[in-house]
């Protein structure tokens, strides 16, 4: 079977930051959409599950007692703390009826044929908010797009938004204009560089971050107005969102935003990237496992 999506829907509230440093998160309605196929014979049954970590269930379709394709019903819906499992196969009366059901007789149908497949929750979430062409915006909370020359998304202004990095490292030699910022909590791995404005530590403005890990199922990529993107999401509830690709190193990246740059190179360049690679690894699944962003303000 395949695995299931996850879309985020209508942003309900924002919670208001807290006297201490710590990222912005906010409220959503996310819509978890299942892309599977289930077969059976006879008065079989298949469940068809799909995992909702820690999220408050607002509503599920279909129903216990709908129609799902023209051979069989929701027998059972189950929701858990975790998971929400639906019962389906041909229905008790069917089976007891219609004389013309055996055993040996298969059917067969996809969820996907009903749009209304899914499964309404709130969570609340780190949200990476992004124009599709004009780049990035903020990292929950934290505005990343300089206005003139009073504003740079800095490590000092991270620190701030997002609360006090786990690690801060400086480069050394070559890359003495390189500082690298992580926050363990949230997944979240950043670059700043100073390009002759001064110590990067200090004065370097955001150009790249990656998130990554077990915290990533925290974030969400919120792109113009279009569904958003979480952990979990399949490649194939992408490829019916927008372009994708694949990076010189390797790692498998599906674009999400992009960016025109008019110098250089001159082309598009992506701004979020669905990763579906893990730390160390150049293959990974199906699924999105984190986010790579290019901020581009070190010049940019």
């Amino acid at each position: 079977m395949k695995r299931a999506i996850l879309a985020v829907g209508v942003v309900l509230a924002v919670a208001a930051p807290s006297s201490q440093a710590a990222p912005r998160e906010t409220l959503e309605t996310v819509r978890h959409g299942i892309f599977e196929t289930a077969n059976g014979t006879g008065c079989s049954t298949v469940a068809i599950s799909t995992p909702i970590s820690g999220s408050d269930v607002v509503r599920v379709q279909p129903e216990e007692g709908d129609l799902v394709g023209s051979d069989a019903a929701v027998l059972r819906v189950d929701v858990t703390d975790d998971r929400v499992t639906w019962t389906v196969g041909p229905t008790p009366s069917d089976c007891s009826l219609n004389a013309s059901i055996h055993e040996s007789d298969r059917w067969t149908w996809k969820t996907w044929d009903d749009a209304s497949w899914r499964v309404l929750f709130r969570d609340r979430l780190y949200a990476i908010t992004a124009s599709p062409t004009r780049g990035l915006r903020a990292i929950a909370g934290f505005r990343v797009t300089p206005r003139g020359r009073s504003y740079a998304p800095t490590l000092g202004r991270a620190r701030k938004a997002l609360g006090r990095p786990t690690s801060v490292r400086r480069g050394r030699g070559a890359y003495d204009d390189v500082c690298w910022a992580r926050w363990a909590g949230l997944g979240l791995r950043a670059t700043f560089l100073n390009l002759g404005l001064g110590p990067a530590c200090r004065r370097g403005p955001l150009q790249l971050a990656r998130i990554e890990g077990a915290q990533a199922h925290r974030w969400v990529a919120a792109i113009g107005r279009t569904p958003g993107t979480m952990v979990g999401t399949s490649l194939d509830y992408l490829e019916d969102l927008g372009v994708g690709g694949q990076d010189s190193a390797g790692r498998r990246l599906w674009t999400l935003a992009e960016r025109y740059l008019p110098y250089g190179s001159a082309g598009y360049v992506p701004t979020v990237s669905a990763s579906f690679t893990g730390s160390g690894r150049l293959r990974g699944t199906d699924t999105v496992r984190g986010f790579d962003l290019y901020i581009g303000a070190a010049g940019d």
